[in-house]
């Protein structure tokens, strides 16, 4: 073994990336902490003690390069040896912070091995070392553990042949499932475990069996993912139903997801969005070649390997998504998220189902004009009149036809709010039979979903949910429909605005893009193999794939 002695270099610069140290008191703590610091790097080197902050915006690279925020000159030492960063998922979690090994002699993690490229999971107090001379302890600020989740006792489970310790690092937490940071005992990998608990605590009843549902969609997610494999599509390790509870092990996502990476952000460069969504498409074209809708594309269902620009991009959650019999097949289930779903997964559903259970069209012409002034009352009147009077059988298209002078004429005379003429005009034209006959929809419900991510991430905006009409904003207030309702609503229209100054610095194809991804009607929607040929991703196609090829298929 080389007998060069290992010499630390920390220096002082003016980048992001801050070299210099924490001065300790006499109890051996930090005396102060920069702020945004989640914790700090102990180092221990030839009987010396020093620490270094860690941010959360920021990641720490040890290393021989002098770019590395602390240098080790050693001919084992890599040039960027391992990097560290942490991730705050919210008040209620404990922050994750991660080490990954990007050397060829090894990290070590508590004396084990992490392995080239892969990561592990830090607790407080953990220790890694590069061998031969120097070692490293990581520790949390205090504060961090105050209030946040900590969840069951560890459990030991076997899969096949891997055995796996479920730890008590919750990853992330929905209604009936936690993911939970697990370790393969033979490999000492990390991994990620969704625990989806098939019963949940009542108030008053004790233990009460989740819905079927729930089952049949882990069942199926579990089904889907065994059979693709993509570099943009997590992979699955193992699975387990057991004590009324299911177990999925997955690939450990170490970024986060995009959601909250866009919270931090604000917005993000078009660069970025642009190689977010060519990886997207990536997954998208791969999917949909194999006849698989995912049919829940959102944000939070989109993970980053690690929270910077260029990062690899990961779908997640597939208990919703579709594997169709042909590609010609259509599906008829309404499902999704209602902020990204396509207008036609919803076009099928009965009229109540947007009016809060209005059963009849009296009611719902009651709904639209009790919003009218006295004056203008008396406007509705013969027509009000008319459907008191209409036969209990009379078919909804007849109604229809009494509506239609009203919304051409007197209803833009009405004092009510936008979203409710919006919604007036949907229910008539559906009725006449002035809109698509509903037949179910296609694998394009992706690529309206695709477009919703993409006007988030150039903007910070979402497209249906902040578009106002500032001239009845009174009436907005006085008469709000319940935001399911006016989504909807609004959804079906399909109008949206770019006026938010952030547009400004979009060029025009990348909002010409988007455009083409949110038309209502799917057939003027653009395909996958559409989206790969317009001109904001086939004029820097090449670029693209070199930067996929060399960040995300060979990382």
């Amino acid at each position: 073994m080389s007998q060069q002695k290992m010499v630390i270099m920390v220096k002082n610069t003016t980048t992001s990336t801050t070299k210099h140290k924490i001065n300790f008191s006499a109890n051996n703590s930090p005396e102060h902490f920069p702020e945004g610091t989640v914790g700090w790097i102990q180092v221990f080197q030839l009987g010396r003690i020093f620490a270094m902050p860690l941010k959360f915006d920021e990641q720490f690279f040890v290393g021989r390069s002098e770019s590395c925020n602390l240098t080790l000159s050693h001919i084992l030492v890599s040039q960027r040896h391992f990097k560290i960063f942490a991730i705050n998922v919210d008040e209620k979690t404990i922050p994750l912070v991660y080490c990954t090994d990007l050397s060829l002699n090894g990290t070590f993690h508590n004396g084990k091995k992490i392995g080239t490229q892969k990561a592990v999971l830090l607790n407080d107090g953990d220790k890694l070392t590069i061998r031969p001379s120097t070692s490293f302890m990581f520790r949390m600020l205090p504060s961090f553990f105050e209030g946040r989740i900590v969840s069951m006792k560890p459990k030991t489970l076997c899969i096949g042949e891997s055995i796996y310790t479920i730890s008590s690092r919750v990853l992330g937490a929905g209604t009936y499932a936690k993911v939970l940071l697990a370790i393969n005992l033979s490999t000492n990998e990390h991994v990620a475990c969704k625990m989806i608990e098939l019963l949940r605590k009542h108030p008053t009843s004790g233990l009460v069996k989740v819905s079927d549902i729930t089952l049949k969609r882990s069942l199926h997610e579990v089904a889907i993912l065994k059979e693709v494999h993509h570099p943009n599509i997590v992979g699955i390790r193992g699975f387990l139903h057991q004590d009324n509870k299911i177990f999925i092990f997955q690939d450990l996502i170490t970024g986060g997801d995009l959601f909250s990476y866009l919270c931090e952000k604000g917005n993000l460069a078009e660069e970025d969005v642009l190689f977010i969504c060519f990886q997207i498409l990536k997954a998208l074209s791969y999917l949909h070649s194999r006849r698989i809708a995912h049919r829940d594309l959102k944000l939070e269902n989109i993970l980053l390997s690690s929270p910077r620009s260029g990062a690899r991009v990961i779908l997640v959650d597939f208990g919703v998504a579709k594997k169709c019999e042909d590609q010609q097949t259509r599906m008829t289930t309404v499902i999704g998220t209602p902020e990204y779903c396509a207008p036609e997964v919803c076009m099928g559903s009965k009229i109540k189902k947007v009016n809060q259970g209005t059963g009849t069209l009296n009611n719902l012409i009651s709904q639209y004009t009790k919003e009218a002034t006295d004056n203008q009352n008396n406007l509705l009147k013969p027509i009000k009149t008319n459907f008191s009077q209409l036969p209990i059988k009379i078919s909804k298209k007849a109604c229809a036809d009494s509506l239609l002078p009203l919304m051409h004429s007197d209803i833009k005379k009405l004092n009510i709010s936008k979203v409710n003429r919006i919604g007036l005009d949907v229910f008539i034209k559906k009725e006449k039979g002035l809109l698509p006959a509903h037949r179910g929809y296609d694998y394009k419900v992706d690529i309206w979903s695709l477009g919703i991510i993409l006007y988030k991430l150039f903007s910070g905006d979402s497209p249906f949910l902040t578009d106002r009409d500032q001239s009845n904003e009174e009436n907005e207030k006085k008469y709000e429909l319940p935001l399911p309702q006016k989504l909807y609503l609004r959804v079906q229209a399909g109008k949206f605005t770019m006026e938010n100054p952030i547009w400004h610095t979009v060029s025009n194809e990348a909002k010409d893009f988007v455009t083409r991804l949110i038309k209502v009607n799917p057939e003027e929607r653009l395909s996958v193999d559409e989206c790969f040929d317009h001109p904001w991703i086939n004029k820097r196609k090449g670029n693209l794939e070199t930067l996929y090829k060399v960040h995300i298929e060979s990382a």
